[in-house]
């Protein structure tokens, strides 16, 4: 006889069962079919739950307690989905997340590659962490896969360490008051073993089960001769030595199994496994997307740390009073004509932003804003038809008769259809009405969020300043020892300000001023002597306001792990240059030793300027057949060798050939990546539209 993971003493005799009732707190879509689920080592129906009669710690039976600290708003919802390919089904899944708002979504199946962003099947709001299959270079496709898509709001990362070499990849989320709890999805081919199996063990083993006893697993096993509440293998099964691998694996870890109906005919696949069932309020169904005709919904008491999110103001330019606000800046601009130019540039800076946000905020209405909307094509029309396939999914598995099961199919068969038009039109009427909302449409499916993760301080996640070493003073740059040659006295003139005013586009963001460009261009005839003033005295003086020194800093990632600060390139809008590039001919090891002076001489260089190399990202190629090798180090860490690299756009590559691994093979490979785009995301769609997301 199993006994239960927090037992402690494993000989234990146990009494009669007792009924468990999970709450019901949390709402959703699908019915409450089944709220009884089986915990490993107590032996029992389904529908019922035993209790030790004594343990070494004696106490009386009694029923699952509830978090109560925890809103019922607040609990954690999951879906366990098998997709047998997300993509020709974006649309639905989209309209299953704008309608059950799932907190965690475990994929399986999702037959993706990694020419495929996760911002073309997930809304905003949401990303992705995958392990997608390689490509089948027999087939062209790759099958398989798995991922967890999550709210980007929660703090989480990718927990790469624990990777092994089967279809599995895990997400660590921080809890409130709890320890992080880490989640796995997986994912058993048919045609896999018992080492298969092995490869889940192996990647369990590596966590540290003390510090993470909150251990999620979910997904597609591919085993369905299990008993879950016996714990037992069916006599008679094809794969019993597998089911009885997983139980092995499911009990020696004090994991517990909670859905109990089937996902797929009548066979219970799609499985989701926890090591704290106290936290679990109740396991419901809602209709699959695949061949597997359910999909389990998971509510689980518990409240995960989230990063905040502060809403933003945003002008409604097109109510506008104009003529207002003209008068308001006209009126400003007067004043600072009559001044005495004895002020500064910081009071006189300072006086103007104050006096042109006061006119804006007199003048043009505001709203606050917390985010877009999921997916704007998803109307209310739409969500009610998934409500009703939703109750006629509950009436055919409460009654499963022929009647029942085609009026499913029949209301499934419409809202599939009803579902992949309205994204349609919404497509057509975008591209019709703009071209930059088209664009703009277009360029978020083909770029992921460029923001910040959680970034990962040892086994901490951060995700605010909380807790992070406060600003030190920037250092000032080191003095110049040499003399800087003089330039010709500047004129600033008020026609020329004006003019680079009108010029300005309207779209563009404001900067820490908060003074957006629609205001500079439509008030630029009076609020340019104003400008005209300051920019005369910032000349003058050779200072600038502090606003002017500073900018936005976006976080862009390149590659990697994303829970990795040096894996994201700071960038702001000041353009740079930060290619760079050194060589020699070396014909001996003394035009080695100088090559190696010169990389010293940048380390000096880049101490003295404050600008630190990535020495991670630098490499060395060898463009000779010379049977000289030599090493090379940056700041005392030993360059990498490689045979081709990327330099300002042009792949290079050490035998100077353009073959398979240079520019041509990379120039073709992305228009083929862009027609792949169009073909995955815009098949339905009319030629020029294809023709207009292509170019």
């Amino acid at each position: 006889m199993l006994s239960h993971k927090n037992d402690c003493d494993s000989s234990q005799v146990y009494q009669k069962p007792i009924e468990i009732r999970l709450s019901d707190s949390s709402t959703s879509t699908g019915t409450n079919l089944d709220t009884n689920t089986s915990r490993l080592g107590l032996v029992g129906s389904k529908d019922s739950f035993e209790s030790p009669l004594a343990s070494s710690s004696p106490n009386k039976p009694s029923a699952k307690k509830t978090n109560n600290h925890v809103s019922p708003s607040d609990f954690l919802k999951v879906l366990v989905v098998n997709f047998q390919s997300v993509d020709p089904k974006k649309a639905e899944l989209a309209v299953c997340i704008e309608i059950e708002q799932p907190d965690i979504i475990i994929g399986t199946e999702t037959w993706l590659n990694d020419s495929v962003c996760n911002s073309s099947f997930l809304p905003s709001g949401y990303t992705a962490v995958r392990k997608d299959r390689p490509i089948n270079p027999r087939t062209g496709v790759a099958h398989g896969g798995v991922m967890i898509a999550f709210k980007d709001n929660l703090v989480a990362s990718h927990r790469c360490d624990l990777d092994t070499e089967s279809e599995i990849v895990w997400l660590q989320v921080d809890l409130v008051g709890s320890k992080p709890l880490v989640i796995g999805p997986f994912y058993r081919p048919q045609t896999t073993g018992a080492a298969y199996l092995d490869k889940l063990r192996e990647s369990i083993n590596k966590l540290d089960i003390q510090k993470h006893r909150n251990i999620w697993i979910g997904g597609d096993f591919n085993l369905s001769d299990i008993n879950w509440p016996d714990l037992c293998v069916i006599a008679g099964g094809k794969f019993s030595g597998l089911c009885q691998s997983l139980i092995d694996n499911v009990s020696d870890f004090g994991l517990e199994q909670l859905v109990l109906k089937p996902t797929r005919l009548e066979n219970i696949l799609d499985i989701f496994m926890t090591s704290n069932l106290s936290l679990v309020e109740k396991c419901t169904y809602i209709p699959g997307m695949s061949d597997h005709d359910a999909i389990p919904v998971i509510t689980i008491n518990t409240r995960a740390k989230k990063s905040k999110c502060k809403p933003h103001k945003i002008f409604l330019y097109k109510k506008a009073d104009v003529e207002g606000l003209l008068k308001e800046i006209r009126e400003m601009s007067s004043n600072f004509v009559k001044k005495n130019i004895c002020e500064t540039t910081e009071n006189l800076w300072a006086e103007f932003k104050e006096r042109v946000l006061l006119a804006v905020n007199n003048n043009v209405p505001s709203k606050m804003v917390s985010g877009n909307k999921l997916s704007p094509w998803i109307n209310q029309s739409l969500k009610r038809k998934y409500k009703q396939k939703q109750r006629a999914f509950n009436s055919m598995r409460k009654n499963p008769t022929t009647k029942t099961e085609a009026a499913f199919k029949e209301i499934r068969s419409e809202i599939k259809k009803e579902t992949r038009k309205r994204k349609r039109k919404f497509i057509q009427d975008t591209t019709l009405e703009s071209s930059k909302q088209f664009y703009s449409y277009i360029k978020s499916m083909k770029t992921d969020n460029s923001g910040i993760q959680a970034l990962r301080d040892g086994h901490r996640l951060v995700s605010d300043n909380k807790g992070k070493e406060p600003p030190g003073v920037v250092p000032e740059p080191p003095c110049l020892d040499h003399d800087i040659p003089s330039i010709p006295e500047i004129e600033i003139k008020e026609e020329g300000v004006q003019k680079l005013l009108k010029d300005l586009k309207v779209n563009k963001a404001a900067g820490n001023d908060g003074i957006t460009p629609w205001i500079l261009k439509t008030t630029a005839e009076v609020i340019a002597p104003a400008l005209t003033i300051i920019f005369r005295s910032s000349l003058e003086t050779g200072k600038l306001p502090k606003d002017w020194l500073q900018a936005n800093i976006s976080p862009i990632f390149k590659k990697g792990d994303k829970s990795h600060p040096l894996n994201y390139r700071p960038s702001t809008i000041r353009l740079f240059a930060d290619d760079c590039i050194i060589y020699r001919t070396i014909t001996g090891p003394q035009d080695a030793n100088k090559l190696q002076e010169d990389l010293n001489k940048l380390t000096e260089w880049q101490n003295h300027w404050m600008m630190r190399y990535n020495e991670k990202k630098c490499y060395v190629m060898r463009i000779s057949q010379s049977p000289y090798q030599f090493e090379y180090s940056l700041n005392g860490h030993q360059l990498q060798l490689t045979s081709c690299h990327s330099y300002l756009g042009v792949d290079i590559s050490s035998d100077l050939k353009w073959n398979q691994l240079t520019y041509i093979f990379h120039v073709a490979a992305k228009a083929n990546h862009t027609l792949g785009f169009v073909r995955r995301n815009l098949k339905p769609c009319s030629r020029r539209i294809k023709r207009l997301a292509y170019q």
